[in-house]
């Protein structure tokens, strides 16, 4: 209850989607920075610059890298993306931040709620917010008016303006479509029309093209070339500023929308649709625009075809938004039911995924595929099934949708039930012969992605329906690295009692000992070691547990395995051996624990050669004297940068540069170029 009255976005999937697309090595370049090291030893801010897909695929990897909550179960991790292909509403608007950010860090694995939230909603939960509040617009008033007084040149234009200020936001806006210039006002009419009934935020290039075609001509919509703009840009020209806000992309091209609500209500306020438009006619000119038969692309013309073309159908969009009068019209025109496009390839997996069930039976009445493939989730099964629309699937069920149909993110539907944590559709999908142990998507099987997000009830609902609890796939190559990894402590116990193979290779980490040891969970590695588990097994992206625990920083970790007679010089993996992971983070004090253990100081393998080398090229001024101390041949050669001297050149680290000259380091090649003085 108090879930549904915060109305919270879930904006996982945006990660998850965004994880999904990672390659080896991406970030490194931030965990191996200074920054991000000094920020994990003392928290604070820190800033990650970036923009569009790089910053949200950055961020995912960080996410799931920097997970405070596996650390410390009194710390939560709270994360939101800002995305513009939704439909201006749940992750667009700045109060759904504020829910979304409320309900992750009040989100406990026990399902309890803190009590400042519960007393919360018993004392607002069952109150709307006042109309007179949701009516007062004064600070979008007051905003506007100082960006006229911004004009002004002087106190008496100032004190002129103050004098003639508009009475309210209406009589705003009023003055400035009044202010638009004549002679362009029917570009301006065709441009606000679209922006007002536009379901995500346009180009500048698109909303420059649709001036562009003439719906009103005898054969049908034309493409007149000789309204094409030169410069997409003009749009800008054409309608105020204080109309428009536009998010930059690229130094040409942005993302353009209506710059508030208010003025979404004002343009279709009555006062207006005489004039501007009326909103039927103005959505039917939407829908038939990108319902346009591709046929007049076809005139000759220098340029590539337009971005419209690679729009989705305007039936597409009239279900993803839940119009079914525009569906119903559509379909009644014969629009292609099953036509491919968008983000959920076609408008079934839109209506089934946004939950719209009258627009799905519409759709399916009018012999839309059930089984259509493309779009994130590869059909609309899978699209209900994620999003946890039990009627959803149900009705699809009814209508002979595959159960076992394999496509998309998450492979099939009982995987994506499986990796949200719905129990009811998981039940449902199963009781509809879904294959337990389909293989395939993100996770490779429903039991890896159920133990991957630590869902315990599902996992032993899979379990209890055969689910083969050492196969193989996926990222994590089976249900107990990823549980391991993630941290699941009861989720690997429960593994473990039904025979899960403490030991089973496959996946990034190779090993669930090297899993956890790289996310951190002391416990599990415990545990896994209780149950036999081979601290010294090779393979997988760290080599071992020990290089595995020693990148993480995990001291704790190290000397457990230590302890459990990991070999310290084991060689293998990114780093090429445990000391130098170490070096190359930044971790002192493991490394000091390291060379107490034996750990040859002189090592050579990894990206840098030897733990000297790798120390100096991040800047780890105080490893590399250590390393020093403790006879590390400072002219030791391999390695991407042939010895360390040359490395803390690399990076422009003088002070390590004078420190290893001291102990004799030299460059047989470039000395002169090495001097420090």
């Amino acid at each position: 209850k108090i879930k549904n009255w915060l109305s919270a976005p879930d904006s996982s999937r945006n990660m998850n989607e965004a994880y999904g697309k990672l390659q080896d090595g991406t970030c490194s370049w931030f965990f191996e920075g200074e920054q991000f090291s000094t920020w994990k030893e003392e928290p604070s801010f820190l800033w990650v610059k970036g923009k569009g897909k790089f910053l949200l695929v950055s961020l995912s990897s960080i996410i799931h890298n920097v997970d405070l909550a596996k650390q410390d179960s009194s710390l939560s991790m709270a994360y939101f993306f800002f995305d513009g292909r939704d439909s201006q509403t749940e992750l667009q608007l700045h109060h759904k931040l504020i829910r979304s950010l409320i309900w992750q860090l009040s989100y406990r694995e026990d399902h309890k709620v803190p009590l400042p939230l519960v007393n919360l909603y018993k004392k607002y939960g069952h109150q709307q917010p006042l109309d007179r509040v949701l009516r007062d617009r004064s600070f979008r008033w007051i905003a506007l008016q100082i960006e006229e007084l911004k004009k002004c040149a002087s106190k008496n234009e100032i004190q002129k303006k103050l004098g003639k200020l508009p009475r309210g936001l209406d009589e705003t806006y009023q003055r400035i479509l009044k202010g638009i210039d004549r002679d362009y006002w029917d570009d301006t009419k065709i441009f606000l029309q679209f922006l007002a009934f536009s379901k995500r935020p346009l180009k500048v290039d698109e909303l420059a093209e649709v001036i562009t075609v003439d719906l009103g001509s005898e054969e049908g919509p034309a493409f007149i070339e000789d309204k094409q703009y030169q410069d997409p840009r003009i749009v800008l020209t054409r309608c105020s500023s204080l109309f428009l806000l536009l998010y930059l992309l690229n130094k040409t091209s942005g993302i353009i929308k209506l710059s508030h609500f208010s003025v979404k209500e004002y343009l279709l306020s009555p006062m207006l649709t005489k004039e501007l438009f009326m909103s039927d006619a103005a959505f039917t000119n939407w829908v038939q625009l990108w319902n346009i038969d591709l046929n007049i692309w076809d005139q000759k013309r220098s340029r590539d075809k337009t971005d419209v073309m690679k729009m989705a159908s305007a039936l597409y969009y009239a279900s993803l938004a839940g119009i079914k009068p525009t569906v119903e019209l559509l379909l009644t025109n014969k629009a292609e039911v099953n036509a491919q496009g968008g983000w959920w390839g076609n408008a079934l997996q839109a209506a089934s995924a946004e939950c719209h069930r009258d627009i799905v039976e519409l759709l399916l009445v009018n012999k839309a595929d059930v089984n259509a493939q493309g779009g994130d989730y590869g059909n609309a099964l899978q699209a209900a099934s994620f999003h946890g629309h039990r009627d959803i699937v149900e009705l699809l069920l009814q209508n002979k949708a595959e159960v076992n149909a394999q496509g998309g993110y998450h492979g099939n539907a009982l995987q994506a039930a499986s990796a949200r944590g719905y129990k009811y559709n998981v039940e449902l999908l199963l009781i509809n012969e879904a294959a337990v142990n389909a293989e395939g998507g993100y996770h490779g099987n429903a039991l890896q992605a159920a133990s991957a997000e630590g869902h315990r009830d599902i996992v032993e609902l899979l379990l209890q329906n055969k689910a083969e609890v050492n196969a193989q796939g996926g990222e994590y190559g089976n249900a107990l690295q990823a549980a391991s990894f993630h941290g699941h402590r009861d989720i690997v116990e429960l593994l473990l009692q039904n025979k899960a193979e403490v030991n089973a290779q496959g996946g990034e980490y190779q090993n669930a000992l090297q899993a956890a040891s790289a996310g951190g969970h002391r416990n599990i590695v415990e545990l896994l070691l209780q149950n036999k588990a081979e601290v010294n097994a090779q393979g997988g992206y760290y080599g071992n547990a020990l290089q595995a625990a020693s990148t993480g920083g995990h001291r704790d970790i190290v000397e457990l395995l230590l302890q459990n007679k990991a070999e310290v010089n084991a060689q293998g993996g990114y780093y090429g051996n445990a000391l130098k992971a170490a070096s190359h983070w930044g971790h002192r004090d493991i490394v000091e624990l390291l060379l107490q253990n034996k750990a040859d100081v002189n090592a050579q393998g990894g990206e840098y050669g030897n733990a000297l080398q790798a120390a100096s090229f991040h800047g780890h001024r105080d490893i590399v004297e250590l390393l020093l101390v403790n006879k590390a041949e400072v002219n030791a050669q391999g390695g991407e940068y042939g010895n360390a001297l040359q490395a803390a050149s690399a990076e422009g680290h003088m002070d390590i540069m004078e420190l290893l000259q001291e102990k004799d380091a030299i460059n047989e090649d470039h000395k002169e170029e090495f001097s420090t003085e």
